[in-house]
């Protein structure tokens, strides 16, 4: 869609859903490993003497506060600060748009 002559084109702004998507995605792999260090029981590996288990509960572990470090902090500022540049500029573009279809003035 192209403007009157001389402004620029009015852009579509897309809802951020690749964002939402990650933040999704990160939330599910969260709950996954959450369930998964359950079930291998995180505590009973860390006091057994078997060092075996632990080779591959240490890392889930290292994974899951990892995640959990980003579901707390990472995601929630990265969604408000998606969603806030979705909003500025569908407004913006909700502006140039009427300012476009504006009728023009006639001076007298």
């Amino acid at each position: 869609m192209t403007a009157v002559s001389g402004t620029v084109p009015v852009r579509q702004t897309r809802f951020p859903r690749r964002t939402m998507l990650f933040a999704a995605a990160v939330l599910l792999l969260h709950f996954i490993a959450a369930q998964a260090l359950d079930a291998a029981g995180l505590v009973e590996s860390l006091l057994s003497p078997n060092g075996d288990r632990l080779l591959w509960v240490l890392p889930l572990a290292i994974l899951l506060y990892t995640l959990r470090f980003a579901v707390y902090f990472v995601i929630p500022g990265l969604v408000v600060g998606s969603l806030l540049g979705w909003r500025r500029d569908a407004s913006r573009a909700r502006r140039t748009n009427e300012e476009q279809t504006a009728p023009l003035s006639r001076s007298e």
